[in-house]
């Protein structure tokens, strides 16, 4: 199934990884897995600005707010929206909070010929911004007259009274926008209204990136009000009816991976000092009442699809290779705690005598009897998942002395391997310690804080080996204030606090109302990224049509090939660009959107690989050795090689993903980007005067165009005596000068590239 991480950076971007996602993660200030910053039991995660440093929706940040995301796909069954933030008083401090939340209950199926081994999960986002915090905004649509009205650039730096910004896409008649704010520009020699604005789809959720547009009554008429960034299931409820109390959607009401679920809450709380703190956070859960858990974990139906891992045994000698011979050195194992790798990074080759080897990183390689190798993708529990139970407890100060946690403890003390080194020794030892006190009942001996740092533990993989431990406890959402559960944790409460968090525990509330969960009992716990990440389609973000739009170069890009698989200029297969087997050129083999091996060396292609690979799954090594072998070839030759592929490399291991295809293209552009910002510095010398500009203090579409130029051979110091005089004179004058039919007659520009170059700006 299609999985996504709850959060993305400031710029709208996607973390890339696990890694990347959860090293934010593991720096949020509170709210951190199993164990909360009260040394009680928490069953989710925060997401706060640390993760999530777009996520907080104000008047100011409506032109560049980042929603937070549905992880999976699913049916809505059950939400709760507040029309405002909830509050209290503490010492006449004012406190608020906000108990807005949304269920969604998705199911897993890693084969669907063995449903039995399929999996209902929820997955819960509460604590979302209330209705109040979405601002209203007008509505407009584009006129008869209107059709193709330009979106004129948004960078943030425009002032009232500016020239019109550089007009960029065009709109057409029934086109809406949504307009954040109004600003006025000069335009033909007259001032003119514009908004800033979003465009809305056909869910009327906002979409695209800010632009300014004319809001002359000619084109655009205004369209009514809407509370800006609204996502699609808030708009469902507030239609609905029913504020401040749970519910469920009147019909089924389903959402994707990666659509909006909200902002972070602008939450102020007791601090516990006698002042208040001031957080925005949200906080999230995936839960499960599925009686199939311990057979989904362990694979019980055997299911085989999905990526493949091997797991390093400790101590194991490390061996040097050179071609079909390997060699053992005086090395061994020692590095990490416990060693789980994807398979395909680990290049596996296979000697002449059938005996598999496996490449670990810094040329030393394993033998196939020192790890456990083809470790299925759902064969979770071999990959570090594990089950913890606990019965109903009384007192939820002690959820943190409870038989789960000692399980847990046992599991660490026995993953950190201590064989390994003194210091993995001494914190394998220090989790026998704790289990040594909790088993002799002086558990009380054990603070609260020493239980959390023990399982917040930032050292030596711990923090990753909790992350895939999976509980079944009690919930914290339900029973309200009432529930004898929370009578020793109010009465040790500060009496200044007490009715407000009374109060809070009744508007948080929500188990008792929603089918599945009303019985009160024990539910499963869940790490939402690193569990969901498990489960991930391994395919399906690789091969997301979100990868065919780039940050930056989107007109090279698109000028470079395409991602039709019939076509000629499919760019995700290796290729020589011929005419009829006609060699164009010296043109070599090229790959992914222009990237010619003919023209390279090979360790510049490998730091190409190498950027692409931190954030994608590998190439497959006999199609990384295979595109090696053609660094440099060109012409006939090259075509010769290209040809030879299928002998070399199976099928289908010669396409690139999407994904890799997108970050490739990324690492050519950052190294182009840098040529191109040296040689536009250095400049030319035109009529007796050096001319040289900063590339940063041009719009990102001046910049890709400019960058176009190097990628394609065309920013040369004969182009350079041409346009820098009109890029010195500013983007008027060098749109002019790009738009010159010179470049085709003199510099032999294809008419297309022209074009392209033309309109892109």
């Amino acid at each position: 199934m299609k999985i996504c991480f709850p959060a993305r950076k400031a710029n709208g971007e996607q973390y890339a990884t696990l890694d990347e996602m959860m090293q934010p993660l593991c720096q949020e200030p509170h709210g951190s897995w199993l164990a909360g910053t009260n040394n009680m039991w928490h069953g989710g995660i925060h997401i706060t600005r640390k993760s999530a440093p777009g996520s907080v929706l104000t008047n100011e940040t409506a032109d560049s707010a980042v929603p937070l995301q549905f992880m999976a796909g699913g049916e809505v069954v059950a939400w709760r929206i507040n029309r405002d933030y909830l509050t209290g008083k503490y010492i006449n401090n004012p406190l608020q909070y906000s108990g807005t939340f949304v269920l969604v209950k998705s199911t897993c199926t890693p084969d669907p010929g063995k449903k039995d081994n399929s999996l209902d999960f929820y997955a819960l986002y509460i604590g979302l911004a209330p209705l109040s915090a979405f601002p209203e905004h007008r509505l407009y649509q584009v006129t008869e007259k209107g059709d193709r009205l330009s979106q004129r650039e948004y960078t943030g730096k425009e002032k009232d009274g500016d020239k019109a910004p550089v007009a960029n896409n065009k709109l057409k008649t029934g086109d809406r926008v949504i307009v954040l704010r109004e600003i006025t520009f000069r335009l033909k020699g007259r001032a003119q209204t514009f908004g800033l604005a979003r465009m809305l789809n056909g869910k009327s959720e906002i979409t695209g990136v800010a632009f300014w547009v004319s809001l002359d009554p000619q084109y655009m008429t205004p369209a009514g009000k809407q509370r800006a960034h609204l996502p699609a299931w808030m708009q469902q409820a507030v239609t609905q009816g029913g504020f401040d109390t749970v519910a469920r959607p009147a019909a089924t009401f389903e959402v994707a991976a990666g659509d909006a679920v909200g902002y972070l809450a602008e939450d102020i709380a007791p601090d516990g000092t006698g002042g208040v703190e001031k957080s925005a956070f949200a906080h999230i859960e995936v839960l499960s009442t599925d009686s199939r858990m311990i057979d989904f974990l362990s694979n019980k139906a055997q299911v085989k699809s999905g990526l493949k891992y091997v797991h390093i045994h400790p101590e194991s000698a490390i061996y040097s290779r050179s071609g079909d011979t390997f060699t053992r050195t005086r090395g061994q194992v020692k590095q990490d705690i416990h060693k789980i790798m994807p398979q395909d990074k680990c290049r596996p080759f296979t000697d002449s005598s059938g005996k598999r080897w496996f490449d670990i990183g810094d040329g030393a390689w394993l033998s196939e009897e020192d790890v456990d190798a083809d470790i299925g993708q759902y064969d979770l529990m071999d990959l570090g998942f594990s089950t913890f139970e606990e019965l109903p407890i009384s007192d939820m100060t002690k959820s943190l002395h409870g038989g789960w946690i000692k399980d847990g403890f046992a599991r660490i003390a026995e993953w950190v391997r201590p064989e390994r080194g003194i210091r993995e020794k001494r914190v394998s030892d220090y989790y026998k310690a704790l289990l040594q006190k909790m088993d002799s009942d002086n558990s009380g001996d054990l603070s609260g804080d020493e239980l959390r740092h023990a399982v917040n533990y930032e050292e030596l993989d711990v923090r990753d080996i909790v992350a895939r431990m999976v509980v079944r406890h009690d919930s914290e959402w339900f029973g309200g204030s009432s529930h004898h559960r929370w009578r020793a944790f109010l009465t040790q409460l500060d009496p200044l606090c007490v009715s407000y968090v009374r109060k809070w525990f009744d508007d948080m509330e929500w188990m008792s109302q929603v089918e599945g969960f009303s019985s009160g009992e024990p539910v499963w716990h869940m790490h939402p990224v690193v569990f969901l990440d498990s489960i991930c389609d391994s395919d399906g973000d690789e091969m997301d049509k979100k990868w065919l739009t780039v940050p930056k170069g989107q007109l090279t890009f698109n000028a470079e090939g395409n991602d039709i698989e019939n076509s000629i200029y499919f760019s995700r297969h290796p290729h020589v660009p011929n005419n009829k087997g006609v060699v164009i050129g010296l043109s070599g083999v090229t790959f992914g959107r222009g990237l010619d091996f003919g023209q390279q060396t090979k360790s510049y292609i490998e730091s190409l690989f190498n950027e692409m690979e931190k954030n994608t799954k590998p190439l497959p090594s006999t199609l990384k050795v295979w595109i090696l072998g053609s660094v440099g070839l060109k012409g006939a030759t090259a075509l010769t090689y290209c040809q030879s592929i299928d002998r070399h490399v199976p099928k289908e291991e010669q396409y690139l993903t999407r994904k890799q295809q997108h970050f490739l293209f990324n690492a050519v552009y950052d190294h182009l980007y840098t040529v191109t910002k040296r040689v536009v510095a250095k400049g030319a010398i035109i009529d007796g005067h050096q001319i040289s500009v900063n590339l940063e203090d041009y719009s990102q579409k001046v910049q890709d165009v400019l960058v176009d130029l190097t990628f394609r051979g065309d920013n040369s110091l004969r182009t350079r005596q041409y346009f820098m005089k009109d890029l010195k004179a500013g983007e008027v004058d060098f749109k002019a000068n790009i738009s010159n039919p010179y470049w085709k007659s003199s510099f032999g520009v294809p008419v297309q590239r022209f074009n392209e170059r033309k309109g892109y700006l």
